[in-house]
């Protein structure tokens, strides 16, 4: 196994350190591209769970509008949930910068526990 990389982020308005600072693995995710919706739901991903319904439902709505072939609509359908696991750690990234946390630096790791050891002994 690898290493991967992290982005550490911090939100100072939060008093206890181990729940101020977010890890947020760098690459694709592929639960993101299997459970798109689901996945930003559980990462509190409000307004990007609500954009990719919309437009989900909107490509169908198209399609069935249009009388897309069946093969079609389901090549659409795969596009939106690779792009999903493509940029689902950058819209997890943008939702934390939204909600005041700011990018701390950069961690290289094999896992989030070893990432999340590293940056705390970096800063202490």
């Amino acid at each position: 196994m690898g290493n991967k990389i992290f982005t550490a982020h911090e939100n100072p308005a939060i008093a206890e350190p181990s729940e101020r600072v977010e890890l947020v693995r760098e690459g694709f995710s592929y639960l993101a591209m299997l459970f798109p919706a689901l996945w930003f739901l559980v990462h509190r991903l409000w307004i990007e769970t609500l954009a990719y319904l919309l437009l989900a439902g909107g490509v169908l709505e198209l399609a069935r509008y249009f009388q897309f072939p069946v093969l079609t609509v389901a090549l659409l359908g795969l596009f939106l949930q690779v792009m999903a696991g493509s940029f689902a750690f950058d819209l997890r990234r943008a939702a934390l910068a939204r909600r005041g946390y700011a990018l701390r630096g950069v961690v290289v790791a094999e896992t989030a526990l070893n990432a999340q050891r590293r940056y705390f002994d970096h800063i202490a």
